[in-house]
């Protein structure tokens, strides 16, 4: 076999591994990108449950925050209907992970 030949298996094997990685990387940056908005909502989520609880309204707490009324009232409307769910599980409801 000379160092011109076309070898099918070689080749299909650097393929392989060449996607292998290259969809390892992208499901990695997507695993990031996806825990970073997932930190984000919950933070917003646990700001909104405690001006909620100190009584400020959906308008009142989306000025503050600087956040939609939309945004907030689904929050609320979340946190509502799921009282013993964290601001984690509340999170992932409004990005939608689950």
């Amino acid at each position: 076999m000379s160092i011109f030949e076309y070898n099918e298996e070689m080749e299909m094997k650097k393929i392989r591994e060449s996607e292998y990685k290259s969809g390892k990387e992208d499901g990695i940056a997507q695993g990031i990108a996806r825990g970073a908005a997932l930190g984000e909502a919950e933070t917003i989520i646990s700001l909104i449950r405690k001006k909620s609880q100190k009584g400020l309204d959906i308008n009142e707490i989306a000025d503050i925050l600087e956040l939609d009324v939309c945004y907030v009232k689904k929050a609320l409307d979340l946190l509502s209907e799921n009282p013993d769910k964290t601001d984690m599980q509340v999170a992932e409801l409004i990005i939608g992970l689950v």
